[in-house]
């Protein structure tokens, strides 16, 4: 089993590699198990919270992935249904910035 950073250094690789796949990347979330399916779009749920943090460093290399992320996130908020990784996540930065 592969840790986090053995995982994400995985991913960054693949993301980073000019001749990448992502028909074929998207095929295999797409025939992944459907609970891991949840799990996965969980995960990008609370990087996506982490990016949209006013705390998050960026420079103009992320810039976008900051101004988008906080974008999403306020329309993923303002859905009828609860998106619990973002809850969680927001939970935990206004806990942090008042610890």
């Amino acid at each position: 089993m592969k840790t986090a950073k053995e995982a994400y250094k995985t991913l960054s690789e693949y993301v980073n590699n000019s001749v990448r796949n992502d028909d074929e990347f998207i095929n295999e979330f797409t025939s992944d198990h459907r609970y891991l399916q949840g799990e996965i779009i969980d995960l990008c749920l609370e990087l996506l919270a982490t990016c949209a943090q006013d705390s998050y460093a960026y420079d103009m290399r992320n810039e976008y992935a900051h101004k988008i992320a906080v974008e999403m996130k306020e329309k993923i908020e303002s859905f009828s249904y609860r998106c619990e990784a973002i809850r969680r996540k927001s939970e935990k930065c206004k806990e942090q910035a008042t610890s």
